[in-house]
């Protein structure tokens, strides 16, 4: 009987460092350009980007400064000034 192994993903997906400011770059131009009338994770996917590594992204940004929540438009985030 072959064995089954699930793999559970606990830890952010791991993207070399330039891919990842790709992203977050990508990421900030957009919610500039959306001007809080797109949903964050509707934002991602128009990225190309799955839920998690939309997450990730927002965590990063968050974390560097580059973006506060805000929870008075559909986009909950906002680029920080």
């Amino acid at each position: 009987n072959p064995a089954v192994i699930f793999i559970c993903r606990s830890k952010p997906i791991n993207y070399t460092a330039n891919a990842m400011a790709a992203k977050k770059q990508a990421f900030l131009d957009a919610l500039r350009a959306s001007e809080g009338q797109l949903e964050e994770y509707d934002l991602g996917e128009n990225l190309g980007f799955t839920k998690q590594e939309t997450q990730q992204v927002i965590e990063e940004l968050e974390e560097e400064g580059k973006i506060v929540y805000q929870a008075l438009s559909l986009c909950r985030y906002a680029v920080a000034s």
